[in-house]
C-alpha cells in the first residue's frame, strides 16, 4: 500500500452526538481530510437508549458531510464485566476486514485508547491515545448521585476498570493528545513516550467569530436594545456545569435593571423546569440554536458565562465553549475552576472574575481583537497543524 492511499481510523466509543461529535469529531474529520489527511471516523455506540439518536445523526450528517467517511457500529456498556468484551470483538473484526487500510488509529478517549492498544498484538497499527479528562474523577462525580449499590458497583469495579485501562495507555501508547497541560500533569510520571502533545478543543474560526453588522442584526431579532446587556450560557444542563452556581448568578444578574439572560441550551425543556421560578420574567430567555446559529447570539451578547464546580475533572479541562466565547470576542465571567481557560483568559484580556464582575462591555473593537487573539489558541486551522505533524511524522 503507497502511502497516499494509507488513512487514519479515529476510534470513539461514544456512538453519534448532536454537539461535540459535530464540534469536534466531524469538524475535525471534514478539515483534515482538505489537508490530504485522509480519516475514517468509527463511532461505536455503547448506550443502548442513545441507539436512535446515533443513527438520526448519523443520517443527518452523511447529508451534510458526503466526503466524510462515518461508519457507525453497536457495542455494550464499557462497565458491563464479560459482556463488554463484545466492544473488543467489534473492532477486532472491523479491523480484521479493514487492518490494511490504516497505518494509524487515533483513539478518542480512555477506553478507546485501551481496546486499541490490547488488540495491538494482532493489528500492529500505532495507536494514539487522545485523553480529553480526568475520567476517575469524572466517574466519581456521576456516581454522587446514584443509588448505593451502583455507588458500591461504582467504586469496586468501575473505578478499578478505568485504572485499567489508563495502565495500559500510559504504557503502551505510542503518542499521547492531552487538552491541557493540567491533564499531562496528572499522568506524567507513568508515562512511557517521549511523543506527547497538548492541543486544546479546537474551534472553527469560520463557525465562530465576531461580526459587528451580525451583533446589530442579532439583538434587533430578538428585541435587545443597546442600552441593554446581555449574559449568555451556552451548553448542557448536566451537573457539572455548576447549573446550581448558574441559577444563583442568573438570580444576582437579573435584579439589575436592563440586564438580560441567555440560556443557548439543548437541554431546553429541562431548563425551562430548573429556571421555572424565573418563568415571569422575560427578561430570561431559554432557547435552542441549531450549531450553525450559534454565533448569531454570541455576537448579540455581551459576557460569556462558564462556570464550573470545584472538582479535578473541571480544573483539568478544555472547554470548548470557552473557545467558542474568546473566539466570538466576549468577555467571560468564570469562578477560576478551569484552570486553562483562566491562564489564557487573563493573557487575551478577556477575564471577568465571578467574584467581582465588572459590567463595562467591550467596544467592538476589543472585541475584534480578542477574537483576533483567540485564534492562536483555539482556531482550528492553526491546531491542525499540530495535528498533522502527529499523523504524518508515524
Amino acid at each position: 500500500m503507497d502511502n497516499d492511499s494509507k488513512k487514519i481510523l479515529f476510534l470513539l466509543y461514544e456512538g453519534i452526538g448532536s454537539t461535540i461529535f459535530n464540534s469536534q469529531v466531524a469538524e475535525h474529520g471534514a478539515t483534515l481530510n482538505k489537508l490530504n489527511i485522509n480519516i475514517d471516523i468509527l463511532a461505536i455506540n455503547t448506550w443502548k437508549n442513545q441507539r436512535n439518536e446515533s443513527k438520526l445523526n448519523f443520517n443527518k450528517l452523511k447529508k451534510q458531510n458526503t466526503d466524510l467517511n462515518i461508519i457507525l457500529l453497536n457495542g455494550v456498556n464499557i462497565f458491563y464485566p464479560i459482556i463488554n468484551l463484545y466492544n473488543i470483538y467489534v473492532l477486532s473484526k472491523y479491523l480484521f476486514v479493514h487492518r490494511n487500510n490504516y497505518h494509524l488509529i487515533h483513539a478518542r478517549g480512555d477506553y478507546s485508547a485501551y481496546v486499541s492498544l490490547i488488540l495491538k498484538p494482532l493489528h500492529k497499527i500505532p495507536v494514539i491515545w487522545d485523553c480529553r479528562g480526568d475520567s476517575i474523577d469524572e466517574l466519581s462525580n456521576s456516581l454522587l448521585k446514584k443509588g448505593i449499590l451502583y455507588k458500591a458497583l461504582g467504586f469496586v469495579f468501575f473505578k478499578n476498570s478505568i485504572r485499567l485501562w489508563l495502565k495500559i495507555n500510559t504504557r503502551f501508547a505510542d503518542k499521547i493528545i492531552f487538552v491541557s497541560d493540567a491533564l499531562k500533569s496528572i499522568y506524567s510520571k507513568n508515562i512511557t513516550t517521549s511523543n506527547i502533545s497538548i492541543i486544546p478543543c479546537p474551534v472553527t474560526e469560520t463557525k465562530f467569530y465576531f461580526s459587528r453588522h451580525l451583533r446589530a442584526t442579532t439583538r434587533k431579532y430578538l428585541g435587545i436594545y443597546k442600552y441593554e446587556t446581555v449574559y449568555i450560557y451556552s451548553g448542557s444542563m448536566i451537573s457539572y456545569q455548576y447549573i446550581d452556581g448558574l441559577v444563583l448568578l442568573c438570580s444576582s444578574l437579573l435584579q439589575v435593571e436592563h440586564n438580560i439572560v441567555i440560556i443557548l441550551t439543548t437541554d431546553d425543556q429541562l431548563a425551562k423546569i430548573i429556571f421555572s421560578h424565573f418563568s415571569a420574567n422575560n427578561k430570561l430567555i431559554i432557547m435552542r440554536s441549531d450549531f450553525n446559529q450559534t454565533v448569531n447570539y454570541y455576537n448579540a451578547a455581551d459576557f460569556g458565562i462558564l462556570l464550573r464546580e470545584k472538582r479535578r475533572l473541571n480544573y483539568v479541562a478544555s472547554p470548548t465553549k470557552f473557545g467558542e466565547y474568546c473566539l466570538s470576542g466576549l468577555p467571560v465571567i468564570m469562578n477560576d475552576t478551569v484552570n486553562q481557560a483562566k491562564n489564557i483568559a487573563n493573557k487575551l484580556g478577556n477575564y471577568i472574575s465571578a467574584k467581582d464582575i465588572q459590567t463595562n462591555k467591550f467596544t467592538n473593537s476589543k472585541r475584534v481583537e480578542i477574537a483576533q487573539d483567540s485564534k492562536s489558541f483555539f482556531a482550528r486551522s492553526v491546531l491542525n497543524d499540530y495535528y498533522v505533524k502527529l499523523y504524518n511524522n508515524s
